[in-house]
Order: C-alpha cells, then structure tokens, then sequence
C-alpha cells in the first residue's frame, strides 16, 4: 500500500486548489473641505503697503478682494468686514455680507468690496493709524460666546476663513 501514496499525493496535487478572495471594497472617497483662497496681486489696495488716505484729495476709498475661489465648488463664500477691529468685547461689523453667502460663480470674476467714506459718519476714531479688514470663510459665521478669542469672526469647526488686513493712515482734522 506504500506505492499508493506517492499516487495519491499526486493526483491530489493537480486538483485545482485555492481560496476565493473577494475583491477588495474600494471606500468611497471622503470630500475633504479646503480652505477659500485670494490672488495677492488682485488685492487693492495691495495690503503689504501702509494706505494714506487724504481727504483733501478723496471723498472715498475702496478695499477690494479681488477674485476668491474655492477649491470645493459647491462651497459658498461668507464675508464681514470690520474698521479698526478690537477682540476685546463686541467688535461692530461694517459690512456683514448676506447671510446666505455668495457663490463662487459671483466671485470667480468678481471682487468683495468695501467703499468708505472716511470724514462722514463715525466710523473712525481719533487716532490716525486704522485698520481695516475682511475675513472671508467658507461657511457661515457662528454665534460667538463670551470667551471667543475673535468675536464677530468664528467658524464652525471644520470650516475655513481667510483675513485681509490694510493699514491706513488718516488723520480726521484734515476733513473739511
């Protein structure tokens, strides 16, 4: 019976052996939401230079965005600008921007703009340095609470925002 063996490990050898491998589960991909973006040489006044405002010159000055994208397309863009924004307390927003936000196709060619005129109202403060600001997010802005570092400018978690700041100088007593 020992012949036999050898005979017997061989037929066994030419069955078709093996186990079956499902094929593996492709995840579906995750959007990953990334953050809203500016091109630095649209932005005017360029917000690298200290911005002199004269009024004996101008009535007003504009501070535009330039075009802002998105990577996310279906992304809608939220903005508040603020002049001489202080954390410390309840910053006033100067332009909230629509509460629904824009969407990209109304920025891609466009710009977030503010004009100001500087000598009406009571916008500006007595000292002659000022600052002037935009954030831009990609969702809507958050209820703040008391221990917000950045009241007026939260997002929620998960959300991205970008911050333009200008410098100005301007001295009040040259209004007429």
């Amino acid at each position: 019976m020992r012949p036999a063996l050898p005979l017997l490990l061989a037929a066994l050898a030419t069955l078709p052996v093996g186990c079956v491998v499902p094929m593996p589960i492709e995840p579906e991909p995750i959007e990953q939401n990334l953050p809203p973006f500016y091109f630095i040489d649209a932005v005017t006044p360029p917000f690298n230079l200290l911005v002199e405002f004269n009024p004996e010159l101008d009535q007003s000055i504009e501070f535009r965005t330039g075009p802002i994208g998105d990577p996310n397309p279906e992304d809608r863009i939220f903005y508040r600008w603020f002049v001489n924004y202080q954390p410390s307390g309840r910053p006033p927003i100067t332009d909230p921007g629509p509460p629904e936000g824009l969407p990209l196709s109304e920025l891609t060619a466009g710009s977030i703009d503010l004009r100001l005129e500087p000598c009406a109202g009571n916008t500006f403060n007595d000292g002659d340095l000022h600052t002037i600001e935009v954030v831009i997010a990609d969702r809507p802005f958050v209820a703040d609470d008391d221990e917000s570092p950045t009241p007026n400018q939260t997002v929620p978690s998960g959300a991205y925002k970008r911050r333009l700041v200008w410098f100005m100088r301007f001295d009040r007593s040259d209004c007429p």
